[in-house]
């Protein structure tokens, strides 16, 4: 029955065109990044990366970070697991849902699985595209698979975590604009706080992409034992609530 929920949770997708905004982020900004290089590369940023003795490819994720990708990760992660939630509130169908001889916990866990999948693929195609900027302007260091590879297990993780609160918001809330209204107030606090160096950093999962950038080792181990906490609490508070909410 799990299969068949995951299934019918990817057909909705594909009517909310959940997958076009999936591939426009990554690419969107892999473009923004070529035209930056292309006007700017040769003439400043090359000769400012040495100057400062940077590579290319740390020029190009601090290019990327002037484009906030891990900036509003969360409300990117929040938005598309919202998508998946829409057609129940819109016509109303949790009723007849809940109806069928199905566990609600698979309702929910097959929107989760769904949802995660998504937003693999944004972020092996964010990886994808920087890749493929440094080939066009071919930068003579060699590729750094393993930054790539942490800053994508970071990035994920904190899209699991932010995923999880969003879910208890989406089905505490018929009106989804809610729970992106959240993510994206909370996303633009996040980068002030963790600027600002402030302790509570972190402590905070709507920055924790933002650490897929600097890679600390303190940043790392933090970000994963709260996430295992929270991926291992939450879940259980969540299902304990919808098993017993009656109106949808």
């Amino acid at each position: 029955m799990l299969m068949n929920l995951i299934k019918n949770e990817f057909t909705k997708g594909k009517r909310n065109l959940v997958i076009l905004f999936v591939l426009a982020v990554p690419i969107g900004v892999a473009i923004l990044l070529c035209v930056d290089f292309f006007i700017r590369y040769e003439s400043w940023l090359l000769p400012q990366s040495i100057e400062k003795g940077l590579t290319s490819w740390q020029v190009l994720i601090k290019e990327q970070r002037i484009l906030y990708f891990n900036d509003y990760m969360p409300m990117f992660s929040a938005l598309i697991l919202s998508t998946l939630f829409e057609s129940e509130y819109r016509n109303n169908s949790w009723t007849f849902l809940l109806t069928k001889p199905i566990k609600r916990s698979d309702v929910l866990l097959s929107k989760y699985i769904v949802a995660s999948f998504y937003s693999v693929v944004m972020l092996i195609i964010n990886v994808i595209s920087l890749i493929v900027v440094g080939v066009i302007f071919k930068f003579k260091e060699p590729i750094p698979y393993e930054f790539f590879a942490i800053m994508f297990f970071v990035q994920l993780i904190s899209s699991l975590v932010i995923m999880l609160i969003h879910l208890f918001l989406n089905i505490k809330n018929k009106n989804l604009l809610i729970s992106i209204g959240i993510a994206a107030v909370l996303s633009i606090v996040s980068t002030n706080i963790y600027h600002n160096d402030y302790f509570i950093k972190y402590l905070n999962p709507y920055g924790f992409s933002l650490f897929s950038i600097t890679q600390g080792r303190k940043e790392l181990l933090i970000l994963l034992t709260i996430s295992v906490l929270i991926l291992f609490i939450v879940p259980k508070l969540i299902t304990r609530y919808f098993n017993n909410k009656e109106i949808y």
